[in-house]
């Protein structure tokens, strides 16, 4: 039998995809991190028919929505609470201070406006990493530490500085550190390792989230996949305006019997997001030329 088509050029093999989430309060999207299974996304909508004695029948479309799910692998408290549309808040409890948090290296080949988690361990002998309700406190950031030793300085309202520490929900403290080499003394300071030592710093102990209330009203999220090939080159859906359906974030524990690791199926709807320009309201599908 004869091939019907030889037209192939936007086949796709299956390779999962990146999902963030941007709550009301966020500038910019964070990763959830790892996802179990396929991660769906239907586009629905009510048809109304109006039927004419002498004219062919026309199909109004209206309450445009998407209906998708995915299922969470990577159960980070914060990220549960943006996907809540609001019901959801959390609160943490301080551990005691930790003074051993060992040196952190930067390799060298660093950029500027580049975002490094700032990695806080419990100690050289235990790797177990530290959570921080607040930006941990630095003893020193050092330039090429074990030669010319430069000193950096952090940025400040009054003054450019070499370093600036942001917060970061990609990050397991939940901080980052940004570089501006413009400002260093050392020449190309980029070719150059960087040693961040940490003073004493008290981590999170526990994280607690709490809902509950007689009435609320939901406050919508924006999520993003993305699907990333070999070349940089990407596919990707946008949502504007979601909620977690009622019954989309499920705390289960598995049986021990099971395999695999504990997960969380979410639930979701988008819906019209009236602010945005009249055509671009509920989603938009990107896919740049070539991509895989």
């Amino acid at each position: 039998m004869p091939a019907q088509t030889t037209i192939k050029s936007y086949v796709y093999i299956p390779d999962g995809c990146k999902v963030q989430v941007k709550d009301s309060d966020d500038v910019a999207y964070t990763d959830l991190g790892v996802v179990m299974g396929a991660v769906t996304a239907s586009l629905t909508w009510t048809e109304a028919k109006l039927e004419y004695a002498n004219a062919e029948e026309d199909i109004k479309i209206k309450d445009m929505l998407i209906d998708g799910a995915f299922t969470l692998g990577n159960l980070n408290p914060d990220n549960i609470v943006k996907l809540s549309n609001g019901i959801i808040t959390s609160a943490t409890t301080a551990a005691s201070e930790n003074s051993s948090i060992p040196v952190q290296t930067i390799a060298a080949g660093w950029d500027d406006q580049i975002k490094y988690e700032l990695v806080m361990e419990t100690s050289s002998t235990d790797d177990t990493k530290l959570k921080m309700a607040t930006a941990p406190s630095l003893t020193s950031v050092v330039l090429d530490p074990d030669s010319a030793a430069e000193s950096l300085t952090a940025w400040s309202a009054s003054a450019s500085g070499d370093y600036t520490i942001v917060a970061d929900s990609d990050s397991y403290s939940g901080w980052s550190i940004i570089f501006n080499s413009a400002s260093m003394a050392t020449g190309t300071p980029k070719t150059k390792t960087i040693a961040i030592t940490y003073a004493a710093n008290t981590p999170v102990a526990t994280t607690t989230l709490k809902c509950g209330t007689a009435a609320y009203t939901a406050v919508a999220y924006s999520l993003k996949f993305t699907h990333t090939d070999s070349d940089s080159l990407v596919r990707q859906l946008e949502l504007f305006s979601v909620f977690t359906k009622s019954g989309g974030i499920q705390f289960n524990f598995k049986p021990v019997s099971d395999t695999g690791i504990e997960e969380m199926p979410v639930t979701f709807q988008a819906k019209i997001d009236t602010t945005r320009t009249d055509g671009d309201q509920l989603f938009e599908w990107t896919v740049n030329n070539g991509a895989d």
